[in-house]
């Protein structure tokens, strides 16, 4: 990338950039990041995504996008739910669809050979699929924020996306395993199509205004260096967290920050596990923690619907939780308040 450019991308970081973490390869990245700053627009009518970033550190990826434009996206498809029942109902049914289709997919096309004669109609559906697995998903976390007369057919149209949601939820870990059996993680969908076999060097992807731009890790680290700088706060002073009650209860325990998945498996039973937002992955740890907080997510979020699953006390959506709350502090999750309180900070380690 020439200064120029660089230069162009720098100048359009919006302010209000929040950032999640999926355990994701940089294939199913630049096949999201078309989803849903072309295939979105094409699909819904919503231009909204013109700024989204996948930053790959360390096999995981930080994605960082507007919350602004996160937010309308939401709104929008939720007031078409809310108008129209059956729109919700079809996009669930097209979603659910595509969930069988990808299953008897990998099933049917176990190697390299079989994947390469499918290219193009398995990345056109993966695209399709991302921009519906989007709009189910945040159209539905919108709709139950949403005051309507209506009440019942609200509900009724949540538990139909809610139904389709939880249908569709292995698929991108079983996507992303499937990858890795084919040794293609570190392609860009276009190149694999092409049949580019020269393994690339570590790179990163951004969408800018509908246009991709491939970065070199140098490059990734001065834009994400620009965005934390941007978002800096005063987070030594918080002693409270608010976000949204999805499973209500109060519990008092010890935080266990997950901000790399790789550190999940230091969760003990009785933590209060605190992370960006769950996955499937976490799914063995989560039935043995006291409580769950955070930063990302809504009603239909895969944190809630487990921790309705199993009466554990959770709250999401706090955006702030792994900024604030450490390793080892002992805090009061108040999921019936939606209210983290730090009761006493961990002590910092010292080294002579």
């Amino acid at each position: 990338m020439n200064k120029r450019e660089l230069d162009k991308i720098i100048k359009n970081i919006p302010g209000d950039l929040f950032m999640v973490v999926r355990d994701v390869s940089l294939l199913s990245c630049s096949v999201f990041g078309e989803s849903q700053s072309v295939i979105i627009k094409k699909k819904f009518g919503i231009g909204f995504f013109n700024f989204t970033f996948w930053a790959v550190n360390n096999n995981q990826v930080d994605f960082y996008r507007s919350a602004k434009e996160n937010t309308k996206f939401s709104k929008v498809l939720a007031e078409r739910y809310q108008s129209d029942e059956k729109y919700a109902n079809n996009l669930s049914k097209e979603l659910i669809k595509l969930t069988d289709w990808f299953n008897n997919f990998v099933k049917e096309n176990k190697k390299i050979v079989d994947f390469k004669k499918k290219t193009k109609s398995f990345f056109r559906n993966y695209k399709n699929f991302y921009a519906l697995h989007q709009a189910v998903y945040w159209g539905g976390d919108y709709l139950s924020k949403t005051k309507t007369i209506n009440k019942k057919q609200r509900q009724h149209t949540l538990d139909t996306l809610n139904s389709a949601y939880k249908y569709n939820e292995l698929v991108i870990p079983k996507i992303e395993s499937y990858f890795k059996k084919l040794k293609i993680t570190n392609f860009l969908y276009d190149e694999v199509i092409k049949g580019i076999n020269k393994r690339p060097k570590e790179r990163s992807l951004l969408f800018l205004g509908g246009h991709q731009f491939i970065l070199s890790p140098n490059e990734t680290n001065k834009i994400e260096k620009i965005i934390k700088d941007k978002q800096k706060n005063t987070s030594s002073l918080v002693k409270e967290v608010k976000g949204l009650s999805v499973s209500r209860g109060v519990y008092k325990g010890k935080v266990k920050l997950v901000t790399d998945l790789n550190n999940l498996k230091g969760a003990i039973a009785g933590d209060v596990l605190v992370t960006h937002m769950t996955r499937p992955q976490f799914n063995l740890q989560i039935k043995n923690v006291g409580a769950i907080v955070t930063n990302e997510g809504g009603f239909l979020c895969h944190a809630a619907i487990l921790a309705r699953e199993f009466n554990i006390p959770c709250i999401v959506g706090t955006k702030i939780a792994t900024k604030v709350l450490k390793d080892g502090d002992l805090v009061e999750v108040d999921a019936d308040k939606g209210v983290v309180r730090i009761l006493k900070k961990a002590k910092i380690k010292k080294y002579v």
